[in-house]
């Protein structure tokens, strides 16, 4: 059991009282005391701190020198090349293929009017040479017709001088005239009927054209109806673009001898090579597109293929940039430098450091990855293009870089 003090404390101390007493209350007490001493010593010795000045780092950021003035809005864009015409070589006439040409190749190019296959024309041949001479048979009976004719109103002349020809047609044989004369155009009309047949035992292209595909072969025969080859022209090629119906009043369509919006069409082959075309805008389709609710505008490419370098094929998937009007008294800035939709911090001051401020600008047009701006920024402002943490008006700037950004730049000229 733990020692306690008796109940009478006026009495003799039980023994070991005092050992108790030391251990319980003087050595807490003693160690409260070192320990406050050791702490207001600790406080009276620190050193003092010495009062400094605090040095400023200034921000580095990245600047473009902006330029006012006139540029052409641009729209970006993409679609699929089509060919602007296309046709199945259907053949006319039932017969037997006995030559094709070396051309009749998927790939390979026809000239207008090139003769790429021929057709057994021996029956056809035969019938046009039978309605030749019906056709001659034809001329001759009515010639020997009018010779009837001209000895008819001779004699009638002589045995009737005081009547009219007229009253007797059947005595001067006109009705025989106009029957060898009706003869004769029917005559005619077949043998054009058997030509036209004749012609069409050849098979020809009937505009400059790329063969797509072909299912011809020597000894096969052919009938109407049966489609044997599909040709595209290569005159011209077609791209559909979508545009937001926001951005159509900057595009310019053609009207009278004004052609439309110029348009620059890009196929990117990888490998950093592209084929590069140019064309404009021929017109607008007559509806929105049901899904986006986009206009869709037809742009043509005269010469698509060309002669030289890699052509622009049909179902290639472009890139398409339409220039449109003419914007005035613009500035050109990266959409990076647009912060909150309608702010941008420029810097002021020498060329190696300045001090930020913000401009609340107007946006006029977006293009790419730039912006053009009608309001709020003049001609020679610097504007940042780095990010920015934390900006404050007025805050200290180290310019690393500047560089010109003209009005009139290309759309990549900002990245």
């Amino acid at each position: 059991m733990s020692e306690s003090l008796p109940p009478d404390a006026s009495g003799p101390r039980p023994p070991g009282y005092a050992a108790l007493f030391l251990s319980r209350v003087v050595v807490p007490l003693a160690f409260v005391v070192v320990a406050v001493a050791c702490a207001g010593l600790m406080v009276v010795m620190r050193p003092s701190a010495a009062r400094g000045d605090v040095a400023t780092t200034p921000t580095r950021v990245d600047v473009v020198t902006v330029a006012a003035g006139s540029t052409r809005a641009r729209i970006e864009a993409t679609g699929v090349v089509e060919p602007a015409r296309r046709v199945q070589i259907i053949p006319q006439v039932n017969a037997q293929v006995r030559w094709l040409s070396e051309s009749l190749v998927p790939g390979a190019r026809l000239d207008d009017g090139e003769v790429f296959a021929r057709l057994d024309a021996r029956d056809f041949s035969l019938q046009a040479e039978s309605a030749r001479a019906s056709v001659r048979s034809a001329a001759l009976e009515l010639e020997l017709e009018q010779g009837r004719g001209t000895i008819a109103r001779k004699e009638w002349s002589l045995l009737h001088p005081d009547r009219d020809p007229g009253e007797a047609p059947l005595a001067l044989r006109t009705p025989q005239l106009e029957t060898a004369k009706q003869a004769l155009a029917s005559a005619e009309a077949s043998l054009g009927q058997a030509e036209v047949q004749l012609s069409r035992t050849r098979l020809s292209a009937p505009f400059p054209a790329l063969v797509l595909d072909e299912a011809l072969e020597v000894g096969q025969v052919v009938a109407p109806g049966a489609p044997v080859a599909t040709l595209i022209g290569t005159e011209t090629f077609w791209v559909t673009v979508s545009v937001p119906v926001h951005e159509l009043g900057v595009v310019e369509l053609p009207q009278g001898d004004r052609p439309g919006s110029p348009a620059v069409v890009q196929h990117d082959l990888g490998a950093g090579q592209r084929v590069v075309r140019t064309g404009a805008v021929t017109r607008m389709l007559a509806q929105l597109d049901p899904q986006t609710r986009t206009a869709q505008l037809q742009v043509a490419i005269p010469d698509p293929l060309q002669s030289e370098g890699v052509p622009l094929l049909p179902g290639a998937f472009v890139e398409v940039a339409l220039e449109g009007r003419v914007l005035d008294d613009v500035v050109r800035v990266p959409r990076i430098a647009l912060r909150d939709g309608q702010t941008v911090w420029t810097v002021d001051g020498k060329e190696g450091q300045g001090t930020l401020h913000p401009r609340t600008v107007q946006v006029g047009w977006k293009e790419g990855e730039d912006v053009l701006i009608t309001d709020g920024l003049s001609d020679g402002d610097r504007v940042v293009v780095s990010p920015l943490a934390l900006p404050l008006e007025g805050m200290l700037v180290e310019v690393l870089s500047d560089r010109d950004l003209p009005v009139d730049a290309p759309v990549d000229a900002a990245q």
